[in-house]
């Protein structure tokens, strides 16, 4: 007989009045059919079938009371299961009356023993829902001997059965695990229990969205585990955990990866300004400096081609002997400055180079990327910046002799060299702001987490250097450092090493270039980048050229917006107008080729490319960004615009050349002026000024020379 149990209206006696009828009940229809009409609708099945009762078997359970120990087989999954349930069911428990709870489209593979009473319930199953009431008290009507349940599916579709079966408390369980044929052994309530919870722990993994490989994993690990439980029974259950966890482990394999290397990069500047926090616990109770000492570190991210690099050259050329130098590089792809730092005679280390990773104490499979475990691969990726910092700290700890300053070169090396000095426990820190950081639209990390950053890491430095004025002012504000933490170092120029070209060496030049006496030439020199405003630079240029038809443009520098400003500069008519020359080393040869030094960037430090045309006696027009307009005084010693205004930048450069008289004022002023306070010697012994105030407590910070 099968009965849906969802109908409120069935009970125990309904049951038990039904089967003396010998009726077959089917859900939903309602429709009775008589034993002989069941004959032949199974007729067709195979003699061998486990669904085709022997006359042993339904003899002795035709004679079993309906109040004698009964039963429960909870089915779920395929048919394979139900037949395994059946097969099982039989061979221990011969004799025995047998109820079956199962989902309604399992009773049609049920319905041929006609002495057997099937319970449908609805999916999903609620084990504490009205319908489970019910049942739960047409099944506890008489004694209950066992519960059985089919493990179907490595068990997950079962649970809610196995919730319920600890609700009826028979004096012990069985799982019924299809793709074992050997019989089960029974457990206790306990056992049963642990079961049930380590099934709700893995089903919880299988609900999560977006973890479909992960799911087919812990899948195959349950099986693989399962599968190493042999004669233990439940007793081996920890082993069949441990098993399946390493099978899932491995099975996960590169989807498990492609998810972290998904999850993982949003976390690495927050990771960052926890490190910070922590850098900043270490500062305080940290051991202080017990002796003077002159052992210095730069570091910095990268010795390619800038203006930063070039100081940083220029400092190392001109050191004094009172301290000791060296330079850690966080990046080696890029060595445009590389042969002349090496020049300076001090110590080099590339923080990615083999060198430095034996000094780590890194094997040497680990040195190469396929000798990568692909975990440590996917994290460095993902949190570059906090691995770089506990890179770096873990370097600076292997220096020998030990640093006693840290001076940090641009804003990456701000952030990672503050904290993995302070995590290293180095006495004094030095940071250099080189840019107006309120603009944040052009700097390397996350806006979002940019001033947070900034913030953080601010109060790690002992000394803060701006290489301008308005550098300084932006960067108290912007960052919440301390009055007396900022200290303004300008920019030098190395007078005594531009070579001052005859005017038949310039005119030589000027013609390697196509470039002939009667051309009118602007030029510049910048990485091609968003920062620099190329676009404005190149509409002031066509405009210029309307009232200065003789007028060239020259533009050394590579960046990543080349053959886009190539387009642009071709779509403004400027083809054979504008050159486009790339990386140079004879730029200061290049400067004294052009009529005037144009300069069109949205946000600047103190440019040195400004400072060495203006020395050399270029006029230049620039734009009012950051430190140039300390460097400019506009109509004395060159011409300033509003950032992003094209049409005010080409009046300034054809009244450059139209005006009496004002191109020779302003090429002389602009010489002085750098000769006179921009020096290298002066950037030299502002430095060392500032080495000297740290490094010896007696020294005073308030005698630092500045351009304030």
């Amino acid at each position: 007989m099968v009965v849906n149990v969802n109908n409120p209206g069935w009970s125990w006696e309904c049951l038990t009045a039904l089967r003396r009828h010998d009726a077959n009940i089917f859900v939903g229809e309602m429709l009775f059919k008589s034993r002989a009409a069941r004959s032949t609708e199974y007729s067709s099945m195979k003699d061998e079938s486990i669904f085709v009762s022997t006359a042993e078997s339904m003899a002795d359970q035709s004679v079993t009371s309906d109040q004698s120990p009964c039963v429960i087989v909870f089915i779920a999954g395929e048919q394979p299961c139900v037949e395994a349930a059946i097969l099982s069911t039989r061979q221990l428990y011969r004799g025995h009356r047998v109820l079956f709870v199962c989902e309604q489209r399992h009773w049609v593979w049920l319905s041929q023993a006609s002495q057997k009473n099937i319970f449908i319930v609805e999916q999903p199953f609620n084990p504490f829902g009205p319908s489970a009431s019910s049942l739960l008290k047409d099944l506890q009507a008489g004694p209950i001997a066992a519960c059985m349940l089919v493990v179907a599916d490595l068990g997950f579709e079962s649970f809610r059965f196995r919730v319920f079966a600890l609700r009826l408390r028979p004096s012990h369980y069985l799982l019924l695990h299809t793709a074992k044929p050997r019989l089960p052994k029974p457990m206790g309530r306990i056992w049963f229990t642990l079961f049930a919870g380590a099934t709700l722990f893995l089903r919880i993994i299988l609900k999560v969205p977006g973890l479909d490989g992960l799911q087919r994993s812990v899948r195959a690990g349950y099986r693989a585990g399962l599968s190493k439980v042999h004669d233990g029974g439940i007793r081996r259950l920890p082993m069949a955990i441990a098993g399946g966890i390493l099978a899932s482990l491995r099975a996960i394999g590169w989807r498990g990866l492609a998810l972290l290397a998904k999850w993982l990069p949003p976390f690495d500047q927050p990771l960052a300004v926890g490190l910070a926090r922590l850098a900043r616990i270490r500062m305080v109770f940290g051991s202080s400096r017990k002796r003077t000492g002159n052992e210095l570190v730069h570091v910095i991210p990268s010795i390619g081609m800038g203006g930063v690099q070039r100081q940083l050259v220029l400092l190392l050329k001109n050191r004094s002997p009172a301290y000791n130098h060296r330079v850690v590089v966080l990046r080696s792809e890029d060595r445009f400055f590389g042969p002349e730092l090496s020049e300076c005679g001090v110590g080099v280390y590339y923080l990615d180079s083999g060198e430095v990773r034996s000094a780590l104490g890194l094997s040497p499979g680990q040195q190469t990327q396929s000798g990568v475990h692909p975990v440590f691969t996917v994290v460095k990726s993902s949190l570059p910046l906090c691995c770089e910092i506990l890179k770096l700290s873990l370097f600076l700890r292997t220096l020998n002799p030990r640093p006693d300053l840290v001076h940090c070169w641009l804003l990456y090396a701000n952030l990672a060299g503050s904290i993995a000095a302070r995590l290293a426990k180095m006495p004094l820190v030095v940071t250099s702001v080189r840019n107006i950081q309120s603009e944040v639209n052009y700097n390397y990390y996350d806006p979002r987490w940019q001033r947070t950053l900034e913030r953080a890491t601010a109060p790690l430095a002992n000394a803060i250097t701006a290489n301008a004025p308005a550098v300084a002012e932006d960067y108290k504000v912007f960052a919440r450092a301390r009055a007396d933490q900022v200290v303004t170092v300008p920019n030098g120029v190395d007078v005594e090493a531009l070579h001052c070209l005859s005017a038949e060496e310039r005119a030589r030049k000027r013609q390697t270039l196509g470039l002939g006496l009667d051309h009118v030439v602007i030029g510049t020199v910048a990485r091609l980048a968003k920062e620099k405003d190329f676009e404005t630079f190149l509409r002031a240029v066509a405009r210029a050229r309307k009232e200065l038809p003789p007028l060239r443009c020259v533009i050394v520098g590579e960046g990543p917006l080349r053959a886009q400003l190539e387009a642009l500069a071709s779509s403004l008519d400027l083809t054979g107008v504008v050159q486009f020359l790339g990386e140079r080393k004879d730029v200061g040869n290049l400067i004294q080729c052009y009529d005037a030094f144009l300069l069109t960037s949205v946000i600047e430090g103190m440019p040195n490319v400004v400072m060495e045309s203006q020395l050399l006696g270029v006029p230049v027009v620039a734009t009012r960004a950051g430190g140039t307009v300390d460097l400019i005084r506009d109509g004395e010693t060159g011409l300033l615009a509003p950032i992003g205004d094209y049409r005010a930048l080409a009046s300034c450069v054809v009244r450059l050349f139209t005006e009496d008289g004002l191109w020779g004022r302003i090429s002389l002023a602009s010489a002085k002026q750098i000769r006179a306070g921009y020096t290298i010697e002066q950037l030299v012994a502002r430095t060392e000024a500032v080495y000297r105030g740290l490094l010896e407590p007696s020294a005073k910070r308030t005698g630092v020379p500045c351009a304030e």
